[in-house]
C-alpha cells in the first residue's frame, strides 16, 4: 500500500474496498480519485472493495495466498459465530489482513451445512418436467466470502479476491456489494468494459447505493465516454445529493492511479454538477481542476453545461484566476 500522499488522497475508485467495522472508518471513492470506497458503518452494506486502477501496479499472484482455511494446528473456536468474525473485522481495521482471513475462514466454517439441492428423478429427468431444487440463499455465507475477498484485494491478491467475491455472489445472488467488487478487479486489471459490466449488475441489484453509481460513472470516464459517465454520477446524485461529500470523507486511500487524468475528471464532475445548477460544488470541482493543472479550465465560459452557473460569484472567481480561454473540453 502506497503512503497518503497528496495525489494519491484525489484518486479514488470507489470500489472495492474498505471496511467500516463498529464504527472504524471505511475506504471510499474520494471525489473523483481511484483507489478508495465508501461504505456504510456497518452490516452488509459497509463492505466494498478498493481496486488499484493501474494493473502495472497490482502484485501478480506468482505466490498465491494460502486458501482460506482453518488454521492448521487450532481447535475450533467454542465463541460464536459473531464473535469470530468481529475479531477478524478487528484485524481488518488494523490492516492485518492473513489474520482477518483466518478469522473470517473460522466463521465460515461454523455456518450451518446448506442441504444439497434435489435431484430430478427418473421420469423427471425423461421427460424433463423436473428441473431439480435450488439451493437456499446463504446471506451470512455472502457477508463473510465477500470480506475475505476484499482482505485479498488488500493483499494485492486480485486472484483470490475474484474467487471469493465469485463465490459470494453465488451464495447470495441478492448482496450487490462481491457484485460491485467484482467490478473494482476488473478495473484495476484496466478491463473497463468488465467492470462496467459488473458495476450495472450491482446498480441492477440495489439501485439505491449511490456508490455503485459513481463507480460505474468512472468507469465510463477511463473509457473516454464523458456523456455516459454524466448520466451515471446525475443517478448517484438523485440516490445520495451528498455522496461525493460522504466518500470525501473517506480518509484511507489506496495509491495513485498513475494513468488516470484526475483534472479532467475533476472538471467533468463541474460540469455534472453545474448541470444540475449547483453552483457551489461546481466551482469546488473547477478549483481541484485548476489545481491540478487542468488547461481546458476556461473553456466553461462558452460551455454550455456552465450556462446557469456562470454568473455565480465563485465560479467567476475560479475562471479569472486562470489566464485565456480555451475550447471547451468534450
Amino acid at each position: 500500500m502506497s503512503t497518503l500522499t497528496s495525489s494519491a488522497r484525489r484518486i479514488g475508485l470507489l470500489s472495492a474496498a474498505a471496511l467500516c467495522l463498529g464504527g472504524v472508518s471505511g475506504l471510499g471513492f474520494g471525489p473523483g480519485r481511484l483507489g478508495r470506497v465508501a461504505a456504510s458503518p456497518s452490516g452488509r452494506h459497509a463492505l466494498e472493495a478498493r481496486a488499484r486502477p493501474d494493473s502495472s501496479r497490482v502484485p501478480q499472484a506468482t505466490q498465491a495466498a494460502p486458501v482460506a482455511t482453518k488454521r492448521e494446528g487450532e481447535s475450533r473456536s467454542k465463541t460464536t459465530t459473531g464473535k469470530t468474525e468481529l475479531r477478524g473485522d478487528v484485524f481488518m481495521a488494523r490492516k492485518m489482513y492473513q489474520q482477518a482471513i483466518a478469522e473470517y475462514a473460522d466463521a465460515l466454517a461454523e455456518q450451518p451445512a446448506v442441504p444439497a439441492p434435489k435431484r430430478p428423478g427418473f421420469f423427471g429427468r425423461l421427460f424433463g418436467f423436473w428441473r431439480g431444487s435450488k439451493t437456499p440463499p446463504q446471506p451470512k455465507a455472502s457477508e463473510l466470502e465477500n470480506k475475505i475477498g476484499i482482505a485479498y484485494q488488500q493483499l494485492g491478491d486480485s486472484r483470490h479476491a475474484e474467487l471469493y467475491y465469485r463465490r459470494a455472489c453465488q451464495a447470495d445472488a441478492s448482496f450487490a456489494n462481491p457484485r460491485n467488487n467484482l467490478g473494482t478487479v476488473e478495473f484495476g486489471r484496466q478491463n473497463y468494459g468488465g467492470a462496467i459490466a459488473q458495476y450495472q449488475r450491482a446498480t441492477r441489484i440495489d439501485p439505491r447505493n449511490a456508490t455503485f453509481f459513481v463507480n460505474l460513472g468512472y468507469a465510463n470516464f477511463a473509457r473516454k465516454n464523458g456523456a455516459e459517465a454524466i448520466r451515471n454520477f446525475r443517478q448517484a446524485l438523485a440516490v445520495d445529493p451528498l455522496v461525493f461529500q460522504h466518500i470525501a470523507a473517506s480518509d484511507v486511500v489506496v495509491e495513485d492511479s498513475g494513468n488516470v487524468n484526475s483534472a479532467a475528471y475533476d472538471y467533468l464532475l463541474a460540469k455534472t454538477f453545474a448541470m444540475l445548477g449547483n453552483a457551489e460544488r461546481a466551482a469546488h470541482y473547477l478549483r481541484m481542476a485548476r489545481d491540478e493543472g487542468y488547461r481546458k479550465l476556461t473553456g466553461a465560459r462558452t460551455d454550455s453545461a456552465f450556462r446557469g452557473v456562470l454568473k455565480d460569484r465563485r465560479v467567476q472567481q475560479i475562471l479569472n484566476s486562470v489566464a485565456s480561454p480555451d475550447p471547451p473540453q468534450q
